[in-house]
């Protein structure tokens, strides 16, 4: 009885090790692929191509060689027929509708999301609505023509980027209201101002004499004391505050019966007593850079400018870099308009407020 059952015994392992000897060869076989070409096929509008590939016709895997070795996807091998070109979005401006970034085929004028047009994308999905104006309120103040400080009726300034447009309050049914909307989501009403209708500009209280009633200036008077260089061409340059303790400099353009052309480099830098410049003629041509660097206290600048008679512009003609680097709330006022302003040749960034007294005409602007 005893070698009967070890006689099971002993089959049954050797049974269990042919089936587990039979496994092992079936993990370890290794399939031979039974590789094809595919010739590549030219994609159209309504139906995808491809490029030239391998493929094995019993598993369904594809190659990039003739071998077999080198398995690549599906999606690599796909040509559309789509002819597309990528356009590039366009940001939403306060007014202005923007677009997001698409690509659009120039046989059959479908958009897509992707260069590989697998996702079509609709005219309303590419559209981003205008933002609207986000505006702040700004409190009425008066002009002070002893800081050189304009005034201002109340208005509403845009804050998004790129914009700065002024706005007067007015009603709803203005005709020439639009919808604004303050930083606390309360909706209010203005129509787009220019500076000139915006700024109460300064001006002085002259008396009989030419002097100023509130601040003692005199009119069309340049400082005293100021430091000037006789240039090559016989023009001098302003280069430095000498012996002036003015804290408001007047710069006119005659020095000694010559005209001053200009102001030099670092002409004012550091000057931690200035809180106020004005450039009395047209005939200062530049500010050299780094001019009034590190004015900590300076908050006013005047420049005069403009166009002469013949259309040509006058005064200031170039700013270098660096001239307000290091103030803060700097506001220039310019005698000519914003397009006369554009015309100002700016090194870098400015690092100042602008407003204009002279308006733009309804069709330029």
């Amino acid at each position: 009885m005893k070698k009967k059952i070890t006689a099971i015994i002993i089959s049954a392992a050797v049974l269990i090790c042919a089936v587990i000897g039979i496994v092992v060869v079936c993990k370890s076989c290794k399939h031979e692929h039974e590789i094809y070409a595919v010739a590549a096929k030219e994609g159209t509008c309504t139906e995808n191509g491809n490029a030239a590939y391998y493929a094995c016709r019993t598993c369904d895997k594809i190659f990039s060689d003739e071998k077999g070795e080198n398995e690549i996807s599906r999606d690599s091998v796909i040509v559309t027929g789509h002819k597309l070109k990528e356009v590039a979005g366009v940001p939403a401006t306060c007014v202005d509708e923007g677009t997001v970034a698409y690509y659009e085929c120039s046989v059959c004028g479908k958009k897509f999301t992707d260069e590989k047009a697998t996702e079509t994308i609709e005219l309303s999905g590419i559209r981003i609505a205008p933002l609207g104006h986000m505006v702040e309120k700004i409190a009425a103040k008066e002009m002070d023509c002893r800081t050189l400080t304009n005034g201002n009726k109340e208005y509403y300034v845009c804050i998004n980027d790129h914009c700065e447009k002024k706005f007067l309050p007015c009603a709803k049914s203005d005709a020439r209201a639009v919808s604004l909307k303050l930083s606390g989501g309360e909706e209010v009403c203005g129509y787009e101002a220019q500076d000139a209708d915006v700024f109460i500009f300064v001006e002085h209280d002259f008396n009989a004499d030419g002097v100023c009633e509130i601040c003692g200036v005199k009119k069309d008077t340049a400082s005293d004391g100021l430091e000037y260089f006789l240039d090559t061409d016989e023009k001098y340059i302003v280069t430095g505050r000498g012996t002036c303790t003015d804290k408001v400099l007047f710069i006119g353009g005659e020095y000694n019966g010559k005209e001053v052309k200009g102001i030099s480099s670092a002409a004012f830098y550091k000057d931690t007593i200035l809180t106020g410049v004005v450039i009395l003629s047209d005939k200062i041509g530049y500010i050299g850079e780094n001019a009034f660097r590190n004015c900590t206290k300076l908050k006013s600048v005047s420049i005069a400018g403009g166009l002469n008679r013949n259309g040509a512009l006058c005064g200031v003609k170039s700013i270098g870099e660096n001239v307000f680097a290091g103030c803060s709330g700097v506001t220039i006022t310019y005698d000519g308009s914003k397009n006369e302003w554009k015309r100002i040749k700016i090194a870098g960034e400015l690092n100042a407020a602008v407003v204009c007294r002279t308006k733009v005409s309804q069709v330029e602007w």
